[in-house]
């Protein structure tokens, strides 16, 4: 995999560890099952997002600069999360949640990293 993808999945772990955190620990007490959790859903998020954005760069042929995979992984999180509320994923089941963010890790770099074109 490439460096650009790699970076993205740490991000996309760091993201989803310290947001997934904040939200649970609101409602539940911090122990370590609290914590467990909170990794497992960073890594099960983090590792296929991370091979979807690796597809996506690998389309558009464009090597990402740090500044545009950090918009990239903030992106794919934080619409997967607006179209988690909108349609309540979560309560039909995590996976559908992390499918939406997968899905959006492949076309961010598609979206938001294609080089401009001019048309004249």
């Amino acid at each position: 995999m490439q460096k650009s993808s790699t970076i993205f999945g740490a991000l996309m772990f760091l993201i989803t560890g310290i947001l997934t955190y904040l939200n649970l620990a609101k409602s539940l007490p911090v122990n370590l099952g609290l914590i467990i959790n909170v990794l497992i859903s960073a890594v099960v998020l983090a590792i296929p997002s991370a091979i979807a954005f690796h597809f996506g760069i690998k389309k558009i042929g464009v090597k990402p600069t740090n500044p545009k995979i950090l918009m990239a992984a903030l992106f794919a999180f934080f619409v997967g999360n607006s179209a988690e509320i909108v349609f309540s994923l979560r309560e039909i089941s995590w996976f559908l949640f992390a499918a939406v963010v997968i899905v959006l890790s492949y076309l961010a770099p598609l979206r938001l990293l294609k080089p401009k074109v001019n048309q004249e």
